[in-house]
């Protein structure tokens, strides 16, 4: 398999596209930056949970599904089916993702229970893990920004024959797969990534407090599975539209908007008023 199965003369890179991957990036970041900001000035949140969350990401939700992945990709069987139904594909990565994000959510939170006596160290633990996403996203926008400048500096033809010329079989793929996706998205695909981001770690914010009530007994543990069930629903919808289509595009937003409410009405609802903070410490003024 090589790019020379695109269509050359159909290619048409729409000519704002880098400016359109940049927008999503900014909505993303901006999510973070405010949050970031709001946590510090309001909760007093900690750094700690920062980096905890962070690795509880990079590792459970990031490297192991890979792990599996690669296994998968060893088997020839398995590797055939994957590429034959990229569907099947994206199902099998967020299923892992969910279920090992989950996993990695409780880890930390069971970890750092005896810590978390400040509702902000909730929320920046959230921001650490959402960060491990935030980051993904970033290398695979720059990754596309480059393409698109090489693309419109060189042309699809000899930016085709550069990248391919020592690639292995599966980086051609990939490959394939990208300049695809370059041709054929709707500007609203990139701005809805970015969006998604930014919902994401709202999303994380609750279903880590209902993750945070089973750890310390204010709720059951069913609410540990029930998290990761709605983590596997916000996921699976923006891997499996059509970047072409602004409808399936629309759809999916819709539905991670309705998880995330439905999520935070139930993160309010059940422990609001049993999962107790303290109070983080006022900072005094300095007397002139």
């Amino acid at each position: 398999m090589d790019l020379t199965t695109i269509d050359y003369s159909s290619f048409a890179l729409n000519g704002a596209v880098d400016s359109y991957i940049t927008t999503g990036g900014v909505i993303a970041l901006s999510v973070f930056i405010v949050a970031a900001i709001v946590n510090v000035q309001r909760f007093r949140g900690r750094v700690f949970p920062i980096f905890a969350g962070l690795v509880a990401y990079l590792a459970f939700a990031m490297a192991i599904p890979s792990i599996f992945t690669a296994l998968m990709s060893g088997n020839a069987n398995a590797s055939y089916a994957m590429a034959e139904r990229p569907q099947m594909m994206a199902f099998a990565s967020v299923l892992l993702e969910a279920v090992f994000g989950t996993l990695g959510m409780w880890f930390v939170l069971k970890g750092l229970n005896e810590r978390f006596q400040r509702k902000g160290d909730m929320y920046f633990t959230a921001w650490g893990y959402s960060l491990g996403a935030l980051l993904l996203f970033g290398f695979s926008s720059f990754f596309n920004y480059t393409m698109v400048l090489g693309i419109k500096t060189n042309g699809i033809e000899e930016f085709a024959r550069q990248m391919t010329e020592n690639a292995s079989e599966s980086e051609v793929i990939d490959l394939v797969k990208n300049v695809t996706t370059l041709s054929h998205a709707v500007p609203l695909y990139w701005i809805a990534l970015g969006v998604v981001i930014g919902l994401e770690f709202v999303f994380i914010c609750e279903i880590m407090a209902l993750i945070l009530g089973a750890v310390r007994g204010e709720l059951g543990k069913v609410w540990i599975f029930v998290s990761g069930v709605a983590y596997f629903v916000f996921l699976l919808p923006i891997q499996l539209v059509d970047s072409g289509s602004v409808a399936q595009i629309i759809v999916a937003l819709v539905i991670d908007v309705i998880v995330t409410v439905a999520a935070g009405a139930f993160a309010f609802n059940l422990f609001a008023d049993r999962l107790q903070y303290k109070e983080a410490p006022k900072k005094e003024r300095k007397r002139r």
